[in-house]
This record gives structure tokens, C-alpha cells and sequence, in this order.
């Protein structure tokens, strides 16, 4: 199970999140998780491009600015990150 975190940030602060979850050991890939994200949170969809689909598949996680959407928007980033799972430790 990958679950992947979408925030409106707005100076610093989270305006908005959602969490998505998806089945499967590795991440969906970044166009299906912005649709998917965009959809939950009712924002326009960002124009994806290879910068970001380097940095989510490196470091799993991306920021888009108002300069990566067509649309006027009113929050300064959308981060999306993927979440992982916490695993129980040995004792």
C-alpha cells in the first residue's frame, strides 16, 4: 500500500490536504496521482513537467508553483509526497 499526500501551502501553512492510497508496493506514476490529487482537493491540474517526474521518482516528492498551472490559483505551492509506512521495529 503507497499512500500519496497532497498540500496547498499558503506562506508556509497547510490551507488544504488530502491523502490518496493506492495498492501496490511502488508509487503510481505522477500524472495519475496529480489527477487524482487535483480531482480530491477541486484545483486545476498543473502542467507536469520532466522536472517534476525527476524529483518525485528521486526523492519521492514534487513542488508545483503558480508558474506550473494555466489557471490563476490562490495558494503558492501544491506539494505532493509520498507517505511511508511505518514499520515495527525488532526488539
Amino acid at each position: 500500500m503507497v499512500r500519496i499526500w497532497g498540500q496547498l501551502k499558503i506562506k508556509e501553512k497547510i490551507a488544504k490536504d488530502a491523502v490518496e492510497v493506492y495498492d501496490g508496493a511502488t508509487p503510481p506514476d505522477i500524472h495519475d496521482v496529480v489527477d487524482a490529487l487535483c480531482h480530491t482537493l477541486d484545483i486545476p491540474r498543473p502542467v507536469v513537467l520532466s522536472k517534476h517526474e525527476r524529483e518525485y521518482d528521486q526523492f519521492a516528492r514534487t513542488i508545483f508553483t503558480p508558474a506550473d498551472f494555466i489557471e490563476q490559483i490562490s495558494y503558492h505551492r501544491f506539494e505532493v509526497e509520498v507517505l511511508k509506512d511505518k514499520t515495527k521495529r525488532r526488539r
